[in-house]
C-alpha cells in the first residue's frame, strides 16, 4: 500500500500552522488541526507538528498521537516550532517521535525551527529561510 501524506498540527500562535502549510503544499495535500481530526486514513503517512508549550509538545498533539491505532510498518515524521528556539532540546519532538515509535511507526525524520513567542520575541519567525528548510524537509520524506 502506498502511503499518502497526512499533515496534522497543533498551533496556538500560528507558527506551526505556517510550517504545516508549507510542508503540505510541497506534498500536494492539506493540513489538519489535531483538535479537529477524528479519524486517520489507513494509508496515511502521518507528518505531525506542534509548537512548544512549557518545554513540551502541545497537549492536543500528544493526545492525538496517543489515540492513533497501531502503526506497524508505517512511516511517520515530526516537526515543530519554538519561541525560544529549543524545541528539540525540550523533548517535544522526541516525545512525539517516541509515541509514534511505540505505536510501531518508523519515524522517517524530524524538523524544527524558530517561531515567535507569546511575548513578541523573535518576531518574523518562521522566516523565509526556515520556511524553505521546511519545504526541503517535506521533499526529503518522499525521496
Amino acid at each position: 500500500m502506498k502511503l499518502k501524506p497526512f499533515v496534522v498540527y497543533y498551533s496556538k500562535t500560528g507558527n506551526t500552522k505556517k510550517i504545516a502549510q508549507a510542508i503540505a503544499k510541497v506534498l500536494g495535500t492539506e493540513t489538519r488541526s489535531a483538535k479537529e481530526v477524528k479519524e486517520v486514513p489507513e494509508d496515511a503517512f502521518i507528518i505531525a507538528g506542534s509548537g512548544t508549550y512549557g518545554n513540551k509538545a502541545g497537549k492536543q498533539m500528544t493526545e492525538f498521537l496517543e489515540r492513533l491505532p497501531p502503526m506497524k510498518g508505517k512511516k511517520a515524521a515530526v516537526f515543530g516550532t519554538s519561541g525560544d528556539g529549543r524545541f528539540e532540546e525540550s523533548g517535544g519532538l522526541n516525545r512525539m517521535k517516541q509515541i509514534l515509535e511505540e505505536k510501531g511507526a518508523k519515524v522517517a525524520g524530524k524538523f524544527c525551527c524558530q517561531g515567535s513567542s507569546f511575548y513578541m520575541f523573535n518576531r518574523g519567525h518562521p522566516n523565509e529561510e526556515e520556511m524553505e528548510n521546511a519545504r526541503k524537509f517535506a521533499k526529503s520524506l518522499f525521496i
